[in-house]
């Protein structure tokens, strides 16, 4: 999930250089293009990960706040748009700056642990065990999640098979 995120990130910056640049309508739309496809990948994506990762008790504080910061995002690109839109090249400006909380992202992603559903998915359980214990606050709570997000996989894996 993490590298989708950075992967879905460094495209929409792409559709952000693409937009800022553009000279014709058909490279705007190409960069339109680029950054929806982006957008498309990360919804659900950075959703998944936050479900993976939080601890249940802040799952849903947790995706409601992703919710209001989305708002709250389109709201201010509104009021910087509205102040940019009748400079010259404002426009370019007020699509150039969304690189800035991409770039964020992308260079933030990395640091962060990836996400223990995933890897034991993919047989990587220490791996896991690590992460968890990292984004836990006891050993046991690690422990305890982890466990149960092996059983879920296992029983994933089970319905795979029939």
């Amino acid at each position: 999930r993490r590298d989708s995120i950075i992967l879905g990130t460094a495209t929409f910056l792409v559709g952000c250089v693409v937009q800022a640049c553009a000279n014709t309508i058909n490279t705007m739309l190409a960069g339109r293009f680029i950054a929806g496809m982006s957008i498309g990948l990360l919804s659900p994506v950075v959703a998944l990960y936050h479900s993976e990762v939080a601890p249940t008790s802040a799952r849903g504080a947790l995706s409601s706040l992703y919710q209001l910061m989305i708002t709250l995002g389109i709201l201010v690109a509104s009021l910087v748009d509205t102040g940019l839109v009748e400079k010259d090249g404002g426009w370019r400006w007020a699509i150039g700056m969304q690189v800035v909380p991409a770039m964020v992202l992308v260079a933030g992603m990395p640091l962060l642990p990836r996400s223990p559903r995933w890897l034991v998915h993919r047989g990587r359980i220490e791996e896991a065990r690590e992460a968890m214990l990292a984004m836990r606050e006891t050993e046991e709570e690690a422990r305890r999640e982890l466990d149960e997000v092996i059983a879920s996989a296992q029983k994933e894996h089970a319905k795979v098979k029939v």
